[in-house]
């Protein structure tokens, strides 16, 4: 139903997914502009690349698009996502001055735009606090992608990866940074009767894997395996998933995680605890950064069929958070704008 082309802001990085989007045969065009010269040149740029193609609708995501569209691509029909709750992420990220700053800007930038739609529940309910009414479109994965392997396959997965056969797997992906908060993970899975029979899998790296290695330094049971690029044959080769993150939207490596039918051990932030209330077999919450609790908690998931909580971990993905749910919610809301009809000359 619709054509679309993507336009980015900066040079595409190493792990970009630009490759994915070229294979569907979607053209990605960047302006290939820093933030420096983007503060000088975007607007420019920008405004001649979208008078060019005058598109229907213009769906920005992130702050930089958003402010944007805000100030230069009023006269187009125009939409937004929001990722993250900006008042807690840009304060971790950037500090509480700056990172309140950032937020505060953005938020007056989304209320600017036509529509502002929220990826969870959650962060609808945090903008609500700042005057923002947004949609909520809920993030969802591709079943295709991200789906259950059996156990053979399981098997030959582990061998690929030299992984041990005997041993159940227990696999976390992040950024090891203190929102992702791998220090109360590792200290909570050493403590639990699950690292006598499992290994803990730490895919990702940041500012604190030498504190997390410090950690575990004395355990074989802990692997640090760095940046990956081949997260869905690890997640198939896995037996359990654990999150300890401190504040998400709604993460993307839950639910791939759930869509490869792996039970999940979450801290009980607000977007996790929205995850499993769509199906609370799925797994576990812990209270946040607690780990004698989430000792606890990965005690219990050990000692439950492993078979009825995996059924359970897919049910979610499969009845509520697809990829395939989640563009319906999108294209509706395209129709809906576009049959508003916001009549807008050209710039």
């Amino acid at each position: 139903m619709f054509n679309v082309k993507i336009l980015t802001l900066s040079p595409e990085k190493s792990n970009s997914a630009i490759g994915d989007f070229s294979s569907l045969g979607i053209e990605v065009v960047s302006l290939n502009m820093s933030r420096i010269k983007g503060a000088i040149l975007g607007s420019k740029h920008l405004v001649e690349y979208v008078k060019k193609y005058k598109p229907d609708i213009i769906h920005t995501h992130g702050y930089r698009a958003d402010i944007l569209s805000s100030k230069y691509l009023k006269k187009f029909n125009r939409c937004t996502t929001m990722h993250n709750y900006p008042f807690y992420d840009f304060v971790m990220t950037y500090g509480k001055y700056m990172g309140n700053l950032m937020a505060r800007k953005q938020v007056r930038a989304l209320k600017k735009i036509d529509r502002a739609i929220a990826c969870s529940q959650t962060i609808k309910d945090e903008m609500v606090k700042h005057g923002l009414n947004t949609l909520v479109v809920q993030n969802g994965v591709d079943k295709e992608l991200f789906k259950v392997v059996k156990n053979d396959d399981k098997n030959l997965i582990k061998k690929k990866l030299k992984l041990p056969l005997d041993k159940k797997i227990f696999i976390s992906v992040g950024h090891l940074n203190m929102r992702k908060d791998p220090k109360t993970l590792i200290k909570g899975y050493l403590k639990s009767k699950a690292k006598d029979d499992g290994i803990l899998l730490m895919l990702g790296s940041g500012p604190l894997i030498e504190e997390c290695k410090e950690i575990a330094i004395a355990n074989s049971e802990v692997l640090f395996l760095g940046h990956v690029n081949n997260v869905k044959e690890y997640l198939n080769g896995a037996d359990y998933f654990i999150s300890s993150s401190l504040a998400e939207g709604l993460p993307n490596s839950v639910l791939e995680a759930l869509a490869s039918s792996l039970p999940v051990c979450l801290s009980d932030i607000p977007s996790h605890n929205e995850i499993l209330n769509i199906n609370n077999n799925a797994g576990y919450c812990f209270k946040t950064e607690d780990i004698d609790d989430l000792t606890k908690k990965l005690n219990l998931l050990i000692e439950q069929d492993s078979e009825f909580l995996s059924a359970q971990a897919v049910s979610i993905i499969d009845n509520k958070l697809n990829a395939e749910n989640m563009s319906k919610s999108y294209q509706s809301i395209y129709l809906d704008i576009i049959e508003k009809k916001f009549n807008k000359s050209d710039l």
